[in-house]
């Protein structure tokens, strides 16, 4: 009896197979020997591709092409006068944007420019006003105003034109705030460098206001004592009081010269200081490229090594290797000699600070593997007497110099850091706060002097008066006593040394500083993966949107049903017929998947990094999207289409495709793992820019279980087959 039910149970498994390849064999050979399903066949294979190929072609460099956006630009800036010149930045402005080939710049009056941005001839208006120049220059005031520049665009043109006119102007206005910026730079310190140049000549003045406040100190003592004596003698105390007054005009004169010297000062502290951080810079940035070079010598000596021990020693390479050590040496020693420069600059404005470091790279310097020992290698390479043994001594020697210069400069990094750079931002910093405690005490003592003329002039009038005044007189003059006495101490900072170094900062080359400050920072771009093209960048998601398109199509445009007769004459069931069909379908879908994929080589010029991915991506993605499709069609009929037909819907927006999908709402992020199309997308972003492997791994499992859940939903086919044909028949009883 079991074996009855075995040999049955075989019987009916290849029966199930026999019907299944029957239908399909079927289906091949009416398509085979009825030429109108063939051309149909053909066309439902082809059209899909198109889709793509349009739309990837269209899309193809949109970017390169946005010389053809027609802006227009109107200038009515008057200009303006500054430091005796006529200037207009709006007429540099325009000079600039004539040859500027990235807008289709239009230079127009106000009146026509506004006319064709509502008539849509152009796409945006760029206005430059009148007192844009002048805005500018308030910059330099202070009571500054910030100037603007009138951005106008036609939004109903096109949303993406208005995308690049907008960066173009923000591009503009960087352009304008770093140029501004420049020449402002430039100018303050040309002026410095004038400034410096005066200060050089009236040096001797400059430390004679120091030696002034010195006589002026004492001169007070003298006075105090004096008016201390005038308790005795009231008549010579008058007499003393009007030698003061004849004094306080020196000292008037003194505090106002030092408030000249302190505010030109506090124009020379600021830009020492960005001097000094520039410096720091400089030094932090060279001394890391010195690391790296070094790094590099370490590395081509092991290369080196690896070649000569190789079976067959390739000398061109090895010789070729030698020369870029000796450029890379050369390079070491250019950027050690230009950061000794800097650091003998320092050691001018604080001795000694820096001469252990401009030692320890004189030593890294003399330390660099020499010329004539990568000579001697060469050429014991290139001798036919050449041995392994001789060359692999001579490299090792080699590496023990450069080891020896890696240890030197990882030494000198260390002084850097530790001693040289704390000792130039002190230096910094000590300028500034002395400068400020000088203006204070000055300031104080601008206070005090009028209120001794004063107190010097009640005193001469009422000098008949009681000697008890004279006690208070000599009180307030001890009190201005002790601020001058602190105005001395500050000003002990003006010496011949310090004023030398101001001098020192202050003849800094303008161009260099000016462009350092205009645009401090250098963006670097670098490239992960070969996709720039922004059409190839699309190729993922309109070729996997074809595939799908194509298998909807074909679901929908075929009988999803077995032919009558060879069902009844064979017992077909509902499963029979179900995989049945679906191999029909899986191989029209691979054709498609195979037909967009090599077209996007062939006719676009597409250039996969991987083209075996790629192709296994056009399989697997061919063979998911049927199951999808064909098992929502299958079991739930126009409900099924309805349901791929939504998928896709939700698939253009929510699978970042076109855009990130973290800038669409939310619901499509958190919708997104749901649809097959994300993976699919991903799988062709992968062959053609590069695999990542854990990647190309993850996306081929999560659409391996698409693959699984679908082929399981066939189990409801027959369940579902009562309701699904009830309502095709009611929707055909409506004779749509």
């Amino acid at each position: 009896m079991k074996k009855n039910s075995k040999s049955k149970k075989k019987h009916n498994k290849k029966n199930t197979i026999r019907n299944i390849l029957g239908i399909y064999k079927r289906d091949i050979n009416s398509i085979i020997k009825n030429k109108v399903a063939l051309a149909v066949i053909i066309g439902l294979c082809i059209v899909p591709s198109l889709y793509a190929w349009v739309n990837i072609y269209a899309a193809w460099d949109p970017y390169s092409n946005t010389g053809n956006i027609p802006v227009a630009v109107v200038n009515d800036d008057d200009g303006t006068v500054l430091n005796g010149e006529q200037i207009n930045a709006g007429k540099n402005i325009v000079k600039e944007l004539k040859n500027n080939d990235n807008i289709d710049w239009r230079f127009l009056e106000k009146e026509d420019a506004e006319e064709g941005l509502e008539s849509g001839e152009y796409y945006a208006i760029i206005e430059i006003p009148e007192n844009f120049t002048e805005g500018l220059v308030t910059l330099l005031s202070m009571d500054p105003e910030k100037p603007s520049i009138v951005y106008k665009s036609n939004e109903k043109l096109n949303a993406i034109a208005n995308k690049i006119t907008s960066a173009a102007e923000s591009t503009l206005t960087t352009q304008i705030k770093e140029t501004f910026v420049g020449t402002v730079n430039k100018t303050s310190i040309e002026i410095l460098n004038d400034l410096g140049y005066n200060i050089e000549k009236n040096k001797s003045e400059i430390l004679q206001i120091k030696t002034t406040l010195d006589e002026a100190k004492g001169d007070i003592e003298r006075i105090k004592g004096n008016i201390d004596e005038a308790n005795v003698n009231s008549s010579s105390f008058e007499e003393y009081l009007k030698d003061l007054q004849n004094n306080l005009p020196l000292i008037s004169s003194s505090v106002s010269s030092l408030k000249e010297v302190a505010e030109s000062s506090r124009i020379i502290t600021f830009s020492t200081q960005n001097t000094l951080n520039s410096i720091v810079t400089t030094l932090n940035n060279d001394m890391s490229n010195i690391k790296t070079l070094d790094s590099n010598v370490s590395d081509k000596l092991t290369n080196i090594k690896t070649l000569v021990n190789s079976t067959n020693i390739d000398k061109d390479a090895i010789v070729a290797t030698i020369d870029e050590i000796e450029k890379t040496n050369e390079s070491i020693s250019a950027k050690i000699d230009a950061n000794i420069k800097f650091l003998e600059a320092i050691n001018n404005i604080k001795p000694g600070s820096t001469t252990t470091l401009i030692n320890k790279l004189n030593n890294i310097k003399n330390s660099l593997i020499p010329s004539s020992e990568l000579e001697n290698l060469k050429n014991i390479i290139n001798s036919d007497s050449s041995n392994k043994e001789v060359i692999n001594n001579n490299i090792e020697k080699l590496i023990q110099i450069s080891n020896t210069v890696s240890n030197n400069i990882l030494d000198s990094s260390n002084n850097l850091y530790n001693t040289v750079i704390p000792v130039i931002n002190s230096t910094s910093n000590n300028l500034s706060g002395t400068l400020d405690k000088v203006e204070s005490l000055l300031s104080n003592i601008e206070g005090i002097v009028p209120k001794l003329d004063a107190l010097s002039t009640f005193a001469i009038d009422t000098s008949s008066a009681t000697k008890s005044k004279t006690s208070e007189l000599s009180s307030k003059i001890g009190s201005f006593q002790v601020e001058l006495d602190k105005l001395v101490d500050k000003a002990s900072v003006l010496t011949e040394d310090n004023i030398n170094s101001l001098l020192d900062l202050m003849n800094k080359n303008p161009d260099v500083i000016s462009s350092i400050l205009s645009s401090p920072i250098e963006v670097q771009e670098e490239e992960i993966y070969n996709s720039t093209i922004f059409g190839v960048g699309l190729t993922p998601f309109y070729t996997s949107i074809a595939i799908w398109v194509g298998i909807l199509l074909a679901c929908a445009i075929l009988n999803l049903k077995s032919e009558k007769t060879f069902a009844e004459e064979h017992n077909v069931t509902p499963i029979q017929e179900h995989f049945g069909k679906m191999l029909l379908i899986l191989t029209i879908g691979v054709i498609q998947a195979l037909i967009v994929s090599l077209g996007d080589i062939i006719i676009l010029g597409i250039k996969p990094e991987n083209f075996m991915l790629f192709i296994g991506t056009a399989l697997l993605v061919a063979v998911t999207f049927t199951m999808v499709i064909y098992g929502l069609v299958s079991v739930f009929g126009n409900i099924g289409k309805a349901i791929a037909v939504i998928m896709m819907v939700f698939a253009i927006a929510g699978t970042g495709g076109l855009y990130p999908v973290e800038t669409n709402p939310h619901i499509f992020a958190v919708l997104k793992p749901l649809w097959p199309f994300t993976y699919a997308i991903n799988m062709y972003r992968e062959a053609i820019a590069g695999p990542y492997w854990d990647s190309v791994i993850y996306n081929f499992k999560l659409m391996s279980i698409f693959i699984i859940v679908f082929l399981c939903l066939s189990i409801f086919k027959k369940p579902m087959r009562v309701v699904s044909e009830g309502m095709s028949e009611k929707f055909e009883e409506t004779g749509l």
